[in-house]
């Protein structure tokens, strides 16, 4: 990442500048509507649209696009990432991305696995 500083329009227009001297490396237009910050992680820029478009650029001074995959529902937060996981929350749902065998999907007062198991929290 070192003095790059990458930046999504409310338009989709992505662009990567260097913080330190305002030099400009690439700008791409994207498609959608975008609201949520990109987030830098493993050498790689995630770019999350509003309808759940996630499309993943290589980090760095040409702009590189490694692929996208798309999340059901309403995305205006920016992911978050700790332990090795992606939280990602949507209009209806908040989600964890791991790369574990399940996910698991919070919805009230209930968590709903991958592998179609329910269980409810302990106390509920």
């Amino acid at each position: 990442m070192g003095d790059d500083l990458y930046f999504v329009s409310d338009g989709g227009v992505a662009s990567c500048v260097n913080a330190k001297t305002g030099e400009m490396h690439w700008i791409e237009q994207l498609t959608g509507s975008y609201s949520a910050s990109p987030v830098y992680v493993n050498e790689s820029v995630l770019i999350l649209s509003q309808t759940g478009l996630a499309t993943w650029v290589q980090a760095g001074c040409k702009f590189t696009a490694l692929g996208s995959s798309k999340v059901p529902g309403c995305t205006l937060a920016t992911p978050a990432f700790s332990g090795g996981a992606m939280y990602l929350r949507t209009d209806e749902h908040f989600y964890k991305i791991a790369r574990q065998l399940h996910a698991t999907i919070f919805r009230g007062a209930r968590f709903l696995k991958a592998r179609g198991e329910v269980q409810r929290p302990r106390g509920a």
